[in-house]
């Protein structure tokens, strides 16, 4: 674990790490996710709904309704938020507790209850795995509609940054009567189930967020600096 953060302190941070920031305290300003309902019992409330859903995993750990309670997490902690910051992940449990995002899936148990080596560390896929699904573009000076699909090409989990892994893909465009191939790179963030791939030089960037089974992705088409948001995607897996 502590090899990681020696790294992090004898090189500069990528500037295109966006999917998984590598060292604290890069990228935008943080932001807390706390849900402000007014009333302590609301809190509870949603503490509760965390911990059965875990106790449904374990229970139901290698059946084929594991998924449904791995969708279920994903839309409690959309609605509440994590109660971490950005660059951080959340261990979950009786006592729930935050932990840096460059701790999960090195191998190393960093929360109480083992969640940061858990069924989380699971890659997304392998080579020629893909994810596809119908894209309307409604910014950067784009109009229209048609079908966009990933194609994973290559991938690398360094050991000494094991909670990412570096991804080549081919972003395919169908619309317009044409079909375009992209090739583009970039990384899987672990802790929050993102990928993050880029044009080599520049231009479109994609931000795709993976549900628990990996089977649906939801994310944003983004050009520049700023990050104009070009289009809204929600792919499945092919």
């Amino acid at each position: 674990m502590w090899r990681v953060v020696l790294l992090c302190l004898a090189v500069a941070c990528s500037a295109d790490q966006r999917g998984c920031k590598i060292c604290p305290g890069s990228g935008p300003t943080r932001e807390l996710f706390y849900l402000d309902v007014g009333a302590d019992h609301h809190d509870n409330l949603i503490m509760q709904m965390e911990n059965q859903l875990g106790q449904l995993r374990d229970k139901y750990n290698g059946l084929d309704n594991v998924s449904e309670v791995n969708d279920l997490s994903d839309r409690v902690h959309e609605l509440v938020g994590s109660g971490c910051e950005e660059d951080e992940f959340q261990c979950g449990g009786d006592h729930p507790m935050c932990i840096s995002q460059m701790f999960v899936c090195d191998g190393t148990n960093d929360c109480d209850n083992g969640e940061d080596e858990s069924a989380q560390c699971q890659s997304p896929g392998e080579v020629g795995t893909s994810w596809g699904g119908l894209v309307t573009w409604d910014g950067c000076g784009f109009s229209g509609s048609g079908h966009v699909y990933i194609v994973i090409t290559n991938i690398d989990r360094p050991d000494y940054m094991a909670s990412v892994m570096n991804v080549e893909a081919q972003v395919i465009y169908e619309g317009n009567h044409e079909t375009k191939v992209t090739q583009v790179a970039g990384t899987y963030c672990y802790a929050h189930h993102t990928i993050s791939l880029s044009q080599v030089n520049g231009g479109i960037h994609l931000d795709c967020h993976l549900d628990n089974s990996n089977q649906h992705c939801v994310g944003q088409l983004t050009r520049g600096t700023i990050n104009e948001v070009c289009a809204e995607i929600n792919l499945i897996h092919h």
